[in-house]
Formats: structure tokens, C-alpha cells, sequence
């Protein structure tokens, strides 16, 4: 049987066709393959949010449980960091957190304390707000927590307190003059700063002012214990704190990353006293690009005051 010209042109024209469009299938299928393939990649390379927000560990009209919840909601975050550790009471051993603690509704029941803590108590409500939130404490293990902070306090005060003495009779040598003003002047601050609220508190002028506070004093106590008698039976007591400082933040800062990591984290909070948030920043911006972190703060987001 013989197929006329036409024929074989329009099989011809046919043959074109169906292989233009198995080529077009096999495009579109690749490009879907390659388009799942690239998603999770695309996604893990984005830098999970970090937001180191500083507190005062108690509360007035300006900074409390309320504003910090507030700042909490805009930021949404999936994870919460909170710098106690689970010996405080406020978790358990596989670092789940405690609802409500039994030692704080016992201190409730007998008026040994008022209230909780404003970064603490925010934890339940922002966990009932949210209850997908993972919350979990990032602070070095301290056992006896609530002795040690009663008397790093009681032996603070008695510091502070010698520091005035000395200069009252005279005992601050004259070479160390331009230190303690200064340092008399880094503790007015410190107090003023503390008053005020997180917005404020967590302005980079009071992060890095923080950071020069503590490096000044380190430069100038360890003169004043060699010049002050009265001074130098807290010489030994400063260095342990000063070398437990070092440590506690480096813990910290790798508690942070590990459980980051462990949740796969997005958007994370750490909540911690304010004199730390310098120390962290520091540490964490050595770490972030090996951890794909990116640091922020919360109101250089546009996510309010």
C-alpha cells in the first residue's frame, strides 16, 4: 500500500508532536524533582533567629511579667531558653518544665516570698498562650541554686559596702582615685539602667557598657586589694567568682547552641540577667556561622517595645 506525500508529511508533523511533548513532560517532572529535592536544603540554610533579650531579676512599672509576655507574642518564638537550670525546681531532670513548682506554692502558702520572678512567671503564661513552645533552662547545674544567689548577694553587699568604707576613711590610695570614681560611676549607672525598662535595657549602649563595667573591674579591683587592707579579704572570694563567671557563661553559650540544635529551632529567646547578655553575644558571634545563627534584637525587628 502506497501513503501519499501528505500523509507522511502530517505522520511526520504527528511524530514531532508527540516528541515535543514527552521532552516538555520529562522538563516539568525533572524540574518538580529538583524543586522537593532543593526544598529542605533551601530551608536549613536559613540562619535560625536568636533574640538574647536582658532582664533584671525582679520586677516594677516599668519592667514585669506583662511587658516581657508582650514581647514574647510578637516574636513567636518555638523555642524559650531560660537561665536557671533543672536543680532550680522550675524543671525536671529531663528538663520538662515544672507546673507550678511545689517549693514556690509552699513559699506562697507560708509569705516567705511575694511573687515569682517576672522571666520566670512569664514561662507559664507564654506556655499557655503557645503550648507548641519548647522551653528549657540553659544555665550551668547549681545545685542549691537559691543558697548560692543568697549569698553572692550577702557577700556583694558586704563588698560593696567595705569599697565605701575605705574610700570614707581614706584607705583608696590616690593613684587608684580616677579608678574609683569611675567605678563609683559605672554602679550609679548600673543601678539607673536597671530601673528602667527591657526596651531600654536592651539598647546596644547598655549592652556594651556593660561589657566595659565588668572589664573595668577587673582591672581595678585586683589594685585595690593590694592597696587596701580592708579590701583584701575579699581577694580570693573575687577571683573564684570572677573565674566561675568565665565558666558559667561558657556553659551557657554551648547549652544555647545544643539545644538549638536538638529542637531544630527557628525562632528562639534567651532570657537572661542582664550582665550576661554581653559575655553571650560575644561567645555565640564566634559560633554563628559554623551553628547558622543569626543574632537580633527584638526592637530592630519592628516588633515593638
Amino acid at each position: 500500500m502506497t501513503i501519499s506525500l501528505t500523509s507522511q508529511i502530517n505522520l511526520l508533523c504527528y511524530k514531532i508532536y508527540i516528541m515535543k511533548t514527552y521532552l516538555l513532560y520529562i522538563f516539568l517532572l525533572s524540574g518538580n524533582i529538583l524543586g522537593f529535592g532543593q526544598s529542605p536544603i533551601e530551608q536549613d540554610s536559613i540562619p535560625a533567629k536568636v533574640y538574647i533579650i536582658g532582664v533584671v531579676h525582679n520586677e516594677n512599672e516599668n519592667r514585669n511579667a506583662d511587658s516581657l509576655f508582650n514581647i514574647l507574642i510578637s516574636i513567636k518564638p518555638d523555642l524559650i531558653l531560660s537561665e536557671t537550670d533543672n536543680l532550680s525546681g522550675y524543671f525536671k531532670k529531663d528538663y520538662s518544665l515544672v507546673t507550678p513548682p511545689n517549693w514556690y506554692r509552699i513559699a506562697r502558702k507560708m509569705n516567705l516570698i511575694k511573687k515569682m520572678i517576672p522571666e520566670m512567671k512569664v514561662l507559664y503564661s507564654y506556655k499557655k498562650y503557645a503550648d507548641a513552645v519548647s522551653i528549657y533552662p540553659f544555665d550551668i547545674a547549681m545545685p542549691n541554686r537559691r543558697n548560692y544567689v543568697k549569698n553572692y548577694y550577702k557577700n556583694k553587699k558586704k563588698f560593696v559596702a567595705d569599697i565605701n568604707l575605705a574610700s570614707a576613711n581614706n584607705e583608696i590610695s590616690e593613684k587608684l582615685a580616677t579608678y574609683h570614681n569611675d567605678y563609683v560611676k559605672y554602679s550609679n549607672w548600673l543601678f539607673e539602667t536597671t530601673q528602667k525598662g527591657y526596651f531600654h535595657l536592651n539598647q546596644k549602649v547598655v549592652t556594651d557598657s556593660s561589657k566595659q563595667m565588668i572589664d573595668y573591674e577587673a582591672v581595678y579591683f585586683p589594685k585595690l586589694f593590694e592597696s587596701a587592707p580592708r579590701i583584701n579579704n575579699y581577694k580570693q572570694w573575687h577571683i573564684e567568682q570572677f573565674n566561675f563567671w568565665k565558666i558559667r557563661n561558657e556553659t551557657m553559650s554551648k547549652n544555647i547552641l545544643k539545644f538549638i540544635q536538638l529542637k531544630n529551632a527557628k525562632t528562639i529567646v534567651v532570657l537572661t540577667g542582664l550582665l550576661h547578655k554581653y559575655y553571650l553575644i560575644d561567645l555565640l558571634e564566634l559560633e554563628k556561622k559554623e551553628n547558622n545563627i543569626e543574632l537580633l534584637e527584638y526592637y530592630e525587628s519592628s516588633l515593638g517595645k
